[in-house]
């Protein structure tokens, strides 16, 4: 393979490795604050176990309730599955995911967090104009390592090539 090859082969795996995966559907949040005219966009902490979401940590007791009215089922970027499923868990008037007696409807209108008995503040800490923290994506770790052993081997060959050319 021509030193050229070997880069271009590398420069494309080291982007395949760093390139961030599709962790969330971005529009649910949002979805849901327009449904339910909510106070605030909640953050991905609502369903999800971590702050920037991620295939398999919505775990959290609200999406059993989501889930429970929606049939099972709520299809990644497909905001209409949210809406189906928040409109039949109102129109049951059930859903209480934290049993503390307040109906997660009710609790997400007030800018409650309903997986937290009490207030469960969704709307976060604010600052001046009612600014937001946004969430902070950090590097995958498993991401970089496999990019920084891709340029070692790449730095190899190519130092492997110019050895033979120079021989």
């Amino acid at each position: 393979m021509t030193p050229r090859r070997l880069l271009a082969c590398s420069f494309g795996a080291v982007l395949a490795l760093v390139a961030a995966p599709a962790l969330a559907t971005p529009d649910f949040p949002e979805t849901l604050q327009e449904r339910l005219d909510m106070p605030c966009v909640p953050q991905c902490v609502l369903c999800h176990e971590t702050p920037s979401g991620g295939l398999g940590t919505a775990r959290k007791p609200f999406v059993d309730d989501v889930l429970m009215f929606g049939g099972g089922i709520l299809l990644p970027n497909e905001p209409q599955t949210l809406r189906d499923s928040i409109t039949n868990m109102e129109r049951a008037g059930q859903g209480d995911a934290d049993h503390d007696g307040v109906l997660d409807i009710v609790e997400l209108r007030d800018g409650s967090d309903p997986n937290v008995p009490g207030e469960g503040n969704l709307c976060g800490p604010k600052y001046g104009c009612g600014a937001r923290i946004a969430p902070h994506n950090t590097p995958d770790s498993f991401g970089a390592l496999g990019a920084g052993l891709v340029a070692a081997v790449l730095a190899l060959a190519m130092r492997r090539a110019r050895r033979r050319s120079a021989g």
